[in-house]
């Protein structure tokens, strides 16, 4: 399954692809290429192309509809504008393993749905790979669905979830952290013999409404911030067009609540996953229940220490010559706890000597320190993060040996320099992005 975009929501488990339709484009005109070949040629495939659209229907509260407009000689999947479904892998580029494709084409335009931009599309067409050996609904309620038989109807909900605009629940590889989206409809992947994709799950719907329907959001008030250190005292919202009735929050610490807008204390360090389900009610849809989460959406830091078993922030060992190793030696268990680090080098032989501009300044995790010449330094490094800053120190005798001679050494004398070079830390930012462009996937 091809999505061209991957974006995740901002406060959903579930992803989008980047792409969406005009709630005008609705309901969606779609066509069937004639060219069967042996991929089920004595079935109805309008019919089974038809219960993949009304899989979708029961979203709630989604305003989607779909329109068949006939067969036809299309040749193959292209930006024509023109939504139609292919059985015969034109070109017969599928990889192995790979069940069923979404194209999407932009229009060119932007489309802006509970303040999220989006591509509006322009064209989506679905292509079904002709070398799967597939199951039909019949195959299912007869009991004859056997060996590595696939279940046409769930791979056609699944892949007509992304012509919606949805993205998968999971990725190939992903530990999927709630066992509901591994049993979602958008999850990446489908066992033989398996039927369950052709019903779509809470998080489906919360996907679907969350495009076409109305929805809720949350986020962080104005004047908080959900990354810091702790205490961290976090005031949430939620954003809708419906009027809010009720929420009934789960902070990922085992804390709840079920104010609307509540504030909460984060006392222990972690990411924390937050969700909240909220009950909404609008003037068309009447009264309704719409799930939202957001993974390691909190990150709450304590200072910066050691990592378990280790005697300081870190260790320095000969390489060659006048040139040491560091072994950074903190604990980075909670992502994004840790986002400064300087390396600073005084000339001297204890804590005394810390004192005015070193002689080098280094920003990296465990780097080479070359000296410039024989004879006994201190080397501090400087680490902070959302819960603090603090420090280390360790004294060298440097000695310009080979690195297999004899002499060099490390003087077995360190402490926490806190408080002596914090004043002159420089911030070395260190963040792993986040966002990517996916070409393809694999149902």
């Amino acid at each position: 399954m091809l999505t061209l975009l991957l974006l995740a929501s901002p406060a959903s488990a579930f992803t989008y692809t980047g792409f969406a339709w005009a709630p005008e484009d609705y309901p969606l005109t779609w066509y069937m290429d004639d060219d069967v070949e042996d991929s089920l040629p004595d079935y109805d495939l309008q019919g089974l192309i038809q219960a993949g659209w009304d899989g979708w229907i029961d979203a709630t509260c989604a305003s989607l509809g779909d329109t068949y407009s006939g067969t036809g000689d299309y040749g193959s999947a292209g930006n024509d504008g023109r939504t139609a479904f292919y059985w015969d892998d034109p070109g017969d580029e599928m990889d192995v393993g790979v069940l069923g494709v979404t194209y999407s084409y932009p229009s060119g335009a932007k489309i802006n749905i509970h303040g999220i931009e989006y591509d509006r599309f322009g064209d989506a067409d679905i292509t079904m790979n002709n070398d799967v050996d597939w199951a039909t609904p019949e195959d299912f309620a007869n009991g004859t669905c056997t060996g590595n038989m696939t279940d046409a109807e769930g791979v056609l909900t699944h892949e007509i979830g992304h012509l919606h605009g949805l993205g998968h629940s999971c990725e190939e590889g992903d530990p999927c952290q709630l066992s509901e989206l591994r049993e979602a409809t958008m999850y990446w992947s489908v066992g033989p013999c398996d039927h369950s994709q052709a019903d779509i799950n809470q998080d489906d719907i919360d996907g679907i409404t969350g495009l076409y329907g109305p929805a809720g959001s949350f986020s962080v008030s104005d004047d908080s911030n959900r990354y810091g250190g702790t205490p961290l005292d976090v005031a949430f919202q939620i954003t809708s067009d419906s009027d809010v009735l009720a929420a009934r929050w789960k902070f990922g610490d085992g804390q709840t609540s079920e104010d609307i807008n509540p504030t909460h204390t984060y006392e222990t360090q972690g990411q924390f996953t937050v969700s909240v389900s909220m009950d909404l009610e609008d003037a068309e849809c009447g009264s309704y229940t719409y799930d939202s989460s957001a993974l390691a959406y909190v990150v709450a830091c304590e200072p910066p220490k050691p990592e378990d078993g280790a005697d300081g922030f870190f260790t320095i060992s000969h390489s060659d010559g006048l040139t040491y190793q560091t072994s950074n030696r903190t604990d980075v268990t909670v992502y994004g706890c840790i986002d400064t680090i300087e390396w600073q080098v005084y000339k001297g032989t204890g804590e005394g000597d810390i004192t005015g501009e070193p002689l080098q300044r280094i920003g990296a995790w465990s780097p080479k320190i070359s000296f410039p010449e024989a004879g006994s330094y201190v080397v501090v490094m400087n680490v902070g993060g959302p819960g603090g800053l603090d420090a280390g120190y360790v004294v060298v005798d440097a000695q310009d040996v080979p690195s297999e001679g004899e002499g060099c050494a490390v003087a077995p004398i360190g402490g926490s320099a806190a408080g002596l070079v914090l004043a002159g830390l420089v911030a070395g930012l260190r963040r792993k992005g986040r966002g990517d462009r996916r070409s393809g996937s694999r149902a």
